[in-house]
């Protein structure tokens, strides 16, 4: 996997771990309420808990980066080039942890027509 120098592979790393999170909270509670079904209410309840551990890590690691570098963009020190193939890998990472989540396999970050030499 090849990325331009702009683009961290932590945070493309650290949107899919939350996003991979966030996508099998849900399920987890689920599953666990399967087995304990006496536990059933705590263990929804504790979904919210991990999917709120999801949205603090995209909030701590992933929106500062992503703030910096719009404002790099804003100020010409970064190509609109260069921000649109990291928006590309984003997305593309959070489509790749919803798909390896649901037990789908994975799949290239290619969209919307960019290609980030995958």
């Amino acid at each position: 996997m090849r990325m331009d120098h702009c683009i961290s592979h932590w945070v493309v790393l650290w949107n899919i771990a939350a996003v991979a999170l966030s996508t099998s909270d849900l399920f987890a509670s689920l599953y666990a309420g399967y087995f304990k079904s006496e536990l059933r209410i705590t263990l929804s309840t504790l979904s919210s808990v991990v999917n709120g551990a999801a949205a603090i890590k995209m909030f701590v690691f992933i929106d500062p980066y992503m703030s910096v570098m719009t404002d790099d963009v804003v100020e010409g020190k970064v190509s609109e080039l260069e921000f649109r193939k990291f928006i590309v890998w984003l997305v593309g990472s959070r489509q790749s942890s919803r798909r390896n989540a649901a037990g789908a396999g994975s799949s290239c970050a290619i969209r919307f027509g960019y290609c980030v030499h995958c």
